[in-house]
């Protein structure tokens, strides 16, 4: 899995994505060894690039920490990451027993839609 992107923003209203040698390195890690990978760098920073930093900011774990989730970041990402693994892996039919994502959250994610669930 390749890491969630960080919640800074260029001069521009879009992720400053710092993260892309950690993100490209772990791709090339997983296809050297023809396994499966799923890229949530990707996925994230689009999600948070529809929903611009005033929103992005209320999923941080403290207002100053830009990379660690709340509470409810971390339903959303997590969610995010059950999506991935049921969709976009060829291990998904083995993993969809363990793990489902929240059909509204995902929905949300897909168009680019705020969210901010309770519990």
């Amino acid at each position: 899995m390749t890491p969630l992107s960080r919640r800074n923003y260029n001069s521009s209203g879009l992720i400053i994505e710092d993260l892309a040698p950690q993100r490209n390195a772990t791709i090339q890690v997983a296809r050297s060894n023809g396994i499966d990978f799923i890229d949530l760098n990707a996925a994230s920073t689009k999600y948070l690039d529809s929903i611009g930093k005033a929103k992005a900011v209320t999923y941080n774990r403290i207002p100053t920490d830009f990379t660690h989730l709340n509470a409810v970041g971390s339903v959303v990402f997590g969610d995010m990451v059950s999506w991935l693994m049921t969709t976009t892996t060829s291990y998904a039919d083995d993993i969809k027993p363990y793990t489902k994502p929240n059909a509204t959250i995902v929905g949300d994610i897909k168009n680019g839609v705020y969210i901010y669930p309770s519990n």
